[in-house]
């Protein structure tokens, strides 16, 4: 779990099995759904805190909902985060925020093919279990997308 960053970035940009082609689009897999469910409010803040990143910069932001983390690649101008949400110490999270920001030249072909292709990639590797929806804005020059997560319940 302490290497939960690297987990994640890695997923940015190699969410497919090595030697495969690099997937821009999808922002979390299946398997790290499962895993950033599973943990309670002080698994995550432990987690949150041994995160790092060979030459990003690592935020913190403690919130009264759970521990915010965010990355940021300052030679890239490239950033992910996570942020939780917890009802309590004893729960999983209710929901998760999974974002990223990139240059707004980072992707050809558009901004609407771009978070129709990002929607699409993350509903398809989350699948049924999960229900996800896209926030986009642009900021200073910057795409940043948002995941909002939320896991079903039953079957």
């Amino acid at each position: 779990m302490k290497k939960i960053l690297a987990v994640i970035l890695c997923l940015l940009f190699w969410s497919a099995p090595l030697g495969a082609e690099p997937s821009r689009e999808t922002v979390i897999s299946r398997e790290e759904a499962d895993r950033l469910f599973s943990l309670i409010r002080p698994e995550w803040e432990k987690a949150a805190r041994g995160s790092y990143y060979p030459g990003w910069a690592i935020q913190l932001s403690p919130r009264d909902t759970g521990m915010s983390l965010k990355a940021y690649d300052p030679s890239q101008k490239f950033s992910v985060s996570v942020q939780p949400f917890y009802d309590d110490d004893m729960s999983p999270p209710k929901s998760l925020i999974v974002g990223a920001s990139y240059p707004v030249d980072f992707w050809t072909g558009g901004t609407d093919q771009m978070l129709s292709n990002i929607r699409s990639a993350n509903r398809r590797s989350l699948g049924p279990s999960y229900s996800v929806s896209l926030v986009h804005q642009r900021v200073n020059r910057l795409d940043v997308i948002e995941l909002f997560i939320t896991k079903r319940l039953g079957p």
